[in-house]
């Protein structure tokens, strides 16, 4: 059985192709990496901890300067259903 000498430079090229990905790939991680220890995420400050007449007053003037007009039911129209 003799192997095609074309099928051997074929595959010799599908590997060069495929360690270039890798290289590149590899590298592209190392850089990221790199990048990331140089420019960490910052944490999140924390809430203080407020007592519990601190938050309720907190809750309630907030409530209290909303604009939203409180909806009544009036009596219902004279020419209703239920009119008498």
């Amino acid at each position: 059985m003799q192997t095609n000498p074309l099928a051997v430079s074929v595959s010799q090229t599908m590997t060069v192709i495929w360690l270039i990905v890798m290289v590149v790939a590899v590298v592209g991680y190392l850089l990221w990496q790199r990048w990331r220890r140089a420019n960490p995420v910052p944490k999140p400050k924390p809430e203080p901890i407020r007592s519990y007449s601190q938050t309720l007053q907190q809750r309630l003037a907030s409530h209290s300067h909303s604009n939203k007009r409180k909806r009544r039911r009036g009596p219902p129209p004279s020419d209703g259903p239920h009119s008498r």
